[in-house]
């Protein structure tokens, strides 16, 4: 889910209900690409407010994130999360052969993340 305010998720999750025919979803905000998202996410009206609601009500099972620039920015998010109290539930980044030769999602988010997830998968 690109949209950062409250309101989006929350449509989106009572849309999907409908159409996938079940109870509940896993969520993932999608391409978190800038500095600024987090903070936008988990602003009292950001979608992560909305994303929690959502799953107090049984609409949503897991709440993750996912990004495909920079793992530094991966790193800022899940540190905003841990400053709001919130951890997520799947961090989704792109691993693949080049990965270790630029911005390495694995030698950089891999070994924090997992280090904190309490269930890890590549």
């Amino acid at each position: 889910m690109a949209a950062r305010k409250r309101r989006h998720p929350a449509s989106s999750t009572n849309r999907s209900g409908g159409w996938a025919s079940t109870k509940s979803i896993s969520f993932s905000i999608n391409e978190v690409l800038r500095y600024e998202d987090p903070h936008r996410i988990f602003h009292e009206e950001g979608a992560n407010a909305a994303l929690v609601k959502a799953r107090a009500a049984g609409k949503i099972r897991y709440i993750g994130f996912t990004g495909h620039k920079d793992p530094h920015i991966h790193l800022y998010m899940l540190d905003v999360a841990a400053k709001h109290g919130f951890k997520f539930d799947t961090v989704q980044m792109p691993l693949n052969l080049f990965d270790a030769h630029y911005r390495s999602f694995s030698k950089l988010v891999v070994p924090s993340w997992s280090s904190k997830a309490s269930v890890f998968s590549e």
